[in-house]
């Protein structure tokens, strides 16, 4: 590749680097930077602690949290949720919430 012709490219090369993020939305609303690919901005998860030691993944819809030495739950889990204003309305309606209470409360 001739000098000026591979100094060009670097210089393309350079300016693509440069470039300001270009943003657009996924169907599901999660904002794109159509330039480097995907972003996210917007937590999702919540985190769920003091579940009954007896609740199974099934039980909760998510992942419960195990000890590694004894397979056991610790009772906790993470629910990532589709958007935030999800994550808010879970935790709005069920904070402070009893699930799976073996006193029937």
């Amino acid at each position: 590749m001739p000098q000026y012709q591979r100094a060009e490219a670097l210089q393309m090369q350079r300016g693509i680097n440069q470039q300001e993020p270009k943003h657009t939305y996924a169907s599901k609303g999660i904002p794109i930077n159509i330039i480097q690919g995907a972003i996210r901005t917007e937590s999702r998860g919540v985190f769920i602690s003091g579940l009954n030691y007896q609740a199974r993944t099934k039980d909760v819809e998510c992942e419960v949290q195990k000890d590694a030495s004894n397979g056991k739950s610790k009772g906790k889990a993470t629910i990532q949720y589709s958007s935030a204003a999800g994550a808010q309305q879970a935790i709005d309606m069920f904070d402070e919430t009893r699930f799976m209470s073996e006193h029937g409360d």
